[in-house]
């Protein structure tokens, strides 16, 4: 499954983003591309309740940079 966002307005610019579940469905890709404003500081992406319980809640991506990040997926 996959779920992506191609430049959606936001006040930072446009976000395009994807999240692809693995095959299996134990892991998601999440990939994020850079935000035009640099007045934006982080992206964060909240994690609970669907991941694995390792690690942070909370996944502080840079906005100015392509983001890929592998998150568990609680089963």
């Amino acid at each position: 499954m996959v779920t992506k966002l191609n430049g959606i307005a936001t006040p930072f610019g446009a976000l395009t983003m994807e999240l692809k579940i693995s095959d299996d469905g134990r892991s998601a890709k999440l990939r994020v591309e850079p935000l035009s404003d640099s007045s934006c500081k982080n992206i964060i992406v909240h994690l609970n309740g669907w991941t694995k319980d390792v690690g942070e809640k909370v996944i502080k991506l840079n906005p100015r940079k392509h983001n890929e990040f592998t998150i568990p997926i609680k089963l």
